[in-house]
């Protein structure tokens, strides 16, 4: 089973590592010097969607184990006006997808 610490509502911006490397080899451009750009899909995905979606795949449950400590990093979701701007093209991040393609390696 996959065990999730708490109810699983933690959130992060999961972004696929092929636009990551896009996006870097775009960062190259004389347009992006000296600019701060969060690279990421600008989306929050709990950490029970994650779980869910894995074991979707791995045919396996979700087991909610009450966390020993109850400190919650907060993570922020990339702010990507600028991102967009500067790399119009569209990211390939899909999830569902992603981790599907994982699952049948």
């Amino acid at each position: 089973p996959i065990e999730v610490y708490g109810k699983g509502e933690q959130t992060r911006d999961f972004i696929n590592w092929e636009d990551v490397i896009g996006i870097m080899k775009a960062a190259m451009k004389p347009e992006w010097n000296n600019k701060l750009v969060d690279v990421g899909t600008g989306k929050a995905t709990t950490m029970k969607q994650v779980a869910e979606i894995f074991a979707k795949y791995r045919k396996v449950k979700v087991d909610y184990i009450e966390p020993k400590n109850t400190v919650v990093a907060e993570w922020p979701v990339a702010d990507t006006s600028l991102l967009k701007r500067l790399y119009p093209k569209p990211l390939i991040t899909d999830l569902d997808k992603d981790i599907n393609k994982l699952c049948e390696n």
